[in-house]
């Protein structure tokens, strides 16, 4: 919860109840000689109270406040005390017959209550046989507290379970009447069991049980805690423990004994440490924060988030293949309780081994790729995947950093618009980056494709992001335009998309072909004539890598030098056409000497 969190605790109940008693008790530390009809608001510093949390406490008094008073009391409280007499039978059966109806009709059932039962010095035996089932049919009761004003019984513990009530509620948690987690939080707790699987083999070693009490309570989990802790699980739960660990059935029992025995505190701390909001949803500051960009910067993949990645692809890649099978890929997932998002994707060409499934650099490049052009998904995907906890970082932020364009020595990515006539030549172009390999007939909706040189394991390793020009961001380093022809046709194609793209940017043009190709085919003359750049050929059917992708992290990465080892960077035009001119100028004036 936040930092400026507070409690406001509302005490109704039917007259002569006790609710003045129970508040000047609680402030004063003894029963009051004289009890007025209604006490004034109390505050409680945050300092003095248990949780730490600023408390207010509100009485209400039918005989001097109306019931519009009483609604909109009930509106501001956080958790309302509804106070009943244990000896008087009157009081008890008006709880089900009006009391709780009527919070229930003010609230819809989303406000904790406390049934208090005042009085209990007056009361030789209890009356939580007549109280619990209406607690069973009303499920915003969170529990029920005896107590005597008079005698200072249990009034300070009333308050405070009022206070847990609202800062942990066992409503999300747990189901009374069927004894049992409810789905919201089983699901969470097991996301946070395979996050804390440090090696992803279904058992929560002792070093992994102390990361986790170190991560979620900021203190070390002693060998004597730790044994009662098996202790615990062994003696209700026989499978919930092995000799390699506390299993997920195990860590799920758990918990539920925590919130049987009342300490859903405990239950709570570890949730908001994974993430979690009151109703068991990923914070959205948690899951996906605000990350604003100047439209003059970019934005990089970090190392650290490289790693992460690299990290949970090895920790689910079993077979140790590179690649992760369907099974594999379901293990991963499973944290996020979703497909992979890579699955289907058309859009994106991304290197896949020969069964098809994804390999360690296609997944990498996936990520890399969404952190530039879908941040939201990237965030989600690390911290439903435990960023924050197995990178020990304050935010999911860290997972990108923003970096000047202009300085393109200390950048690690670029971005490179893809023009073709043909869109089928574009398409085979990019597919044949992205894989890998050569394919006769790769898909027909690919607009994005990634080139590494050197990998991902380093700060000093580049990359290059080749989109098709119609979603291509305005922010490129280059451009590169794909004949598949030298032809005066197809060159004069290449001219006409040069004379509509930006020629401050390097330029360079190849003939894409997929098998061998005659580059006597290519016509200086002509290239000259129609003012166009050296033509690079690239063979498609090719192994590894292909040359042009490095050529063009290189032109990318020193766009201002003119020492491109290809000459398709429009610069070197300029410094060719720039000495021809000196040279002109030069000889024509010796020839007037």
């Amino acid at each position: 919860m936040a930092d400026d969190r507070k409690v406001r605790i509302l005490l109704v109940g039917d007259a002569k109840t006790g609710k003045t008693s129970l508040i000047l008790s609680l402030v004063g530390e003894e029963f009051p000689d004289i009890v007025p009809a209604r006490a004034e608001e109390i505050t409680i510093p945050a300092e003095v109270t248990p949780e730490k949390v600023p408390t207010y406490i509100v009485d209400y008094s039918a005989s001097e406040q109306t019931l519009d008073v009483l609604k909109e009391e009930i509106r501001r409280a956080d958790v309302i005390c509804v106070v009943y007499d244990v000896a008087g039978p009157a009081t008890v059966e008006r709880l089900s017959t009006y009391w709780l109806p009527f919070l229930t009709q003010q609230t819809g059932g989303k406000k904790p209550i406390i049934l208090t039962g005042n009085k209990d010095d007056l009361q030789s035996s209890s009356s939580l046989e007549q109280v619990m089932p209406i607690m069973e049919k009303h499920k915003e009761v969170e529990t029920c507290v005896e107590c005597s004003a008079k005698q200072m019984k249990n009034v300070s513990e009333m308050f405070y379970y009022a206070q847990k009530a609202v800062l942990y509620p066992t409503a999300p948690l747990y189901s009374p009447m069927d004894e049992s987690l409810r789905e919201k939080c089983l699901s969470a707790l097991q996301r946070v069991f395979h996050i804390c699987d440090s090696n992803a083999d279904g058992y929560l070693s002792d070093d992994d049980l102390k990361l986790f009490q170190s991560r979620c309570f900021e203190t070390q989990l002693e060998i004597d805690a730790l044994q009662k802790i098996k202790d615990v699980i062994r003696g209700d739960c026989p499978d919930g423990i092995t000799r390699d660990g506390v299993t997920l059935e195990g860590f799920l029992f758990l918990h539920k004994v925590f919130v049987q025995r009342g300490r859903h505190e405990t239950t709570w701390t570890v949730l908001r440490a994974f993430g979690y909001d009151d109703n068991l949803d990923l914070r959205p500051e948690y899951a996906c924060p605000q990350f604003a960009v100047s439209p003059d910067l970019g934005v990089e993949i970090t190392l650290k988030s490289t790693r992460f990645l690299s990290q949970l692809f090895a920790l689910h890649d079993e077979d140790g293949d590179g690649a992760l099978s369907p099974v594999e890929e379901a293990a991963l997932c499973r944290i996020s309780s979703s497909e992979p998002p890579w699955k289907d994707e058309a859009a994106i060409a991304l290197q896949r081994n020969a069964d098809g499934y994804i390999t360690l650099h296609g997944f990498l490049c996936y990520w890399l790729l969404k952190a530039v052009t879908d941040r939201p998904a990237f965030f989600t995907f690390l911290s439903q995947n435990g960023y924050l906890f197995r990178a020990d970082t304050q935010s999911v932020t860290s997972a990108v950093k923003t970096v000047e364009p202009a300085y393109t020595t200390s950048r690690q990515l670029f971005h490179c618009s893809v023009y073709s006539q043909s869109n089928e030549t574009r398409e085979r172009f990019l597919h044949r980056v992205g894989v890998g390999r050569y394919e006769d007939h790769p898909p027909a909706t690919i607009t994005h494709a990634i080139a590494t040189e050197g990998g991902f394991s380093s700060d000093t390793n580049k990359s290059i992001v080749l989109y098709r020009s119609d979603v291509a961001p305005q922010w490129v380093d280059i451009n590169l335009i794909l004949t598949d022809s030298c032809e005066v046709a197809a060159l004069e194609s290449v001219r006409d998309i040069m004379n509509g793209i930006d020629l401050s940017k390097n330029v360079v043009v190849a003939w894409v072909s997929d098998g061998d190709m005659d580059v006597t085919q290519i016509n200086a003359e002509l290239l000259r004539r129609l003012d166009l750049p050296h033509i690079q050929p690239v063979t498609l059917s090719s192994d590894g890598p292909l040359p042009l992708c490095s050529e063009l992290i290189a032109a990318s990465s020193n766009p201002n030098s003119g020492k491109s080892d290809f000459g398709g960077v429009v610069l070197k035009m300029m410094v060719s056409f720039a000495i021809g001119l000196v040279a002109v100028f030069v000889s024509q004036k010796f020839l007037k000497q």
